[in-house]
């Protein structure tokens, strides 16, 4: 976001050439209305939040309701509390009852399990290939030595 000086009124109105609408309005930054939700949110928001390579754990003031919504795109594979994740435009969220006190949401890659099986038995696989192959070579006798004529 880059600041393009200070406006007197609301709203800045801005035409467009060819495609796009008439006309569209560029927002003005509240100054006082973003510290106002900015305090908001610190009084209601997470005490604490813990990041870990599989997910995210907050703990929330006692009687929060609504939703607690982690700023990562809702994509397959996120569970919160155990369930499946819920989605706030597009972000990973976790609806709030009022009686608890954490959030805890995690993420697993779809697919990863079966993955994993499937890479699981290739190995299985290959070394079963490799163990009977090394076996068999032992098992097989010694075959005499080649001569070859001499040629005088």
């Amino acid at each position: 976001m880059v600041s393009l000086g200070t406006a007197e009124r609301a709203g800045i109105p801005v035409t467009f050439d060819g495609a796009g609408p008439r006309e569209w309005s560029v927002g003005c930054l509240d100054r006082r209305r973003l510290s106002a939700a900015v305090d908001r949110l610190t009084d209601t928001g997470a005490v604490s939040v813990t990041v870990t390579g599989s997910g995210v754990r907050a703990e929330v003031p006692a009687g929060s309701k609504g939703l607690a919504v982690l700023a990562a795109p809702r994509i397959a594979g996120w569970k919160c509390d155990g369930k499946p994740a819920a989605s706030h435009l597009g972000l990973v969220a976790a609806p709030l009852n009022g009686s608890q006190t954490t959030v805890d949401c995690s993420f697993r890659p779809p697919g990863l399990r079966l993955g994993s099986m499937v890479a699981g038995s290739a190995l299985i696989v290959l070394v079963s290939v490799a163990f009977l192959t090394a076996a068999r070579r032992r098992a097989m006798p010694a075959s005499p030595p080649r001569h070859q004529p001499f040629i005088y």
